[in-house]
C-alpha cells in the first residue's frame, strides 16, 4: 500500500526566499532538518535557481549554473532578498514514508501524485528528480518527532540549526504541533535554534513563517504568503 507523499518542487522558491530572509540573521554555515521530506526534493533545494516574474521582468536568485530554474510569479510591492543562497554546512531529513529514488515504480508514484493538467509542474518533477539523482539525500526513516531530539544534538556547535518544512505539519493533530514547538523550546535553552515553516492548506493561500527560538522564548515574523504550490510569491517582511 502507497501514502499519498507528494514531493512539491516548486515550493523550494518559496524556501530560497525564507533561507534568504534567515541568513540576514545568523552568521556561519547552515544546519537543516527537514521534518516530512518525501524523496528529498526540497531537500537540496539550494541547487535549483529561481527566477520571480513580474510585469513581464525576471529576478534571479540563487546559483547561476542551477540545472534547475525555477519560475514563480512575483506579486506586491515588496521584493525578497536575492542573491546566492546561504552556505549549507549540513542537511538531514527526517521521514516517516521516504521515497526511494532509485527505484523506477518509486519515481512513477511521485509523477502520479501530480495532478495530469499540470504539465509545467510534471516538467519541474523530471528535472528535480535528474538534479536529485546526482545527490547523496540523508533522510532517516522514522517518526519525525522521534528522531528529532537526536539530530539536533548532532549539530555541531559553529552551525545555525534550522528545522523547516513545508506541508508537512498541517496533517500533524494539536498534539503534535504542540510537541514540536516544546521540543524547540527546550532545545533553545542550550543554543539559538530556527524554523522555517510553510504550511496551509491547498485551497487558500499559505503564509511562510520564520520563527525563532532563543532561551526558552519564541518569536514569529510572517515573511510571506505564498500559493500552496509555489506558483506565486507575496513578500511582506
Amino acid at each position: 500500500m502507497r501514502v499519498t507523499n507528494t514531493n512539491e518542487v516548486g515550493r523550494s522558491a518559496v524556501l530560497h526566499a525564507g533561507f534568504q530572509a534567515l541568513s540576514r540573521h545568523t552568521d556561519g554555515p547552515l544546519y537543516l532538518i527537514e521534518l516530512g521530506p518525501s524523496a528529498g526534493l526540497n531537500l537540496i533545494w539550494d541547487r535549483y535557481q529561481i527566477s520571480y516574474r513580474r510585469n513581464g521582468s525576471y529576478l534571479i536568485s540563487g546559483a547561476s549554473d542551477a540545472p534547475l530554474v525555477i519560475e514563480t510569479e512575483l506579486r506586491g510591492e515588496r521584493l525578497p532578498p536575492l542573491g546566492r543562497p546561504p552556505y549549507v554546512a549540513s542537511r538531514l531529513g527526517l521521514e516517516r514514508d521516504p521515497v526511494d529514488l532509485s527505484s523506477p515504480e518509486e519515481r512513477d508514484w511521485l509523477r502520479a501524485l501530480v495532478w495530469p493538467d499540470h504539465l509545467a509542474r510534471f516538467a519541474k518533477l523530471d528535472q528535480a528528480l535528474a538534479v536529485a539523482s546526482q545527490e547523496m539525500l540523508p533522510i532517516r526513516k522514522g517518526n519525525a518527532l522521534e528522531l528529532l531530539p537526536e539530530a539536533l544534538a548532532e549539530a555541531p556547535a559553529h552551525e545555525a540549526v534550522c528545522i523547516y518544512h513545508s506541508f508537512v505539519t498541517y496533517q500533524f493533530s494539536q498534539e503534535q504541533r504542540a510537541t514540536l514547538d516544546c521540543l524547540l523550546i527546550a532545545a533553545s535553552l542550550r543554543r539559538p535554534i530556527w524554523r522555517l515553516s510553510f504550511e496551509g492548506t491547498l485551497s487558500g493561500d499559505a503564509p511562510l513563517i520564520l520563527y525563532a527560538y532563543e532561551n526558552g522564548v519564541r518569536a514569529k515574523q510572517v515573511l510571506a504568503q505564498c500559493q500552496p504550490h509555489g506558483a506565486w510569491l507575496e513578500w511582506l517582511a
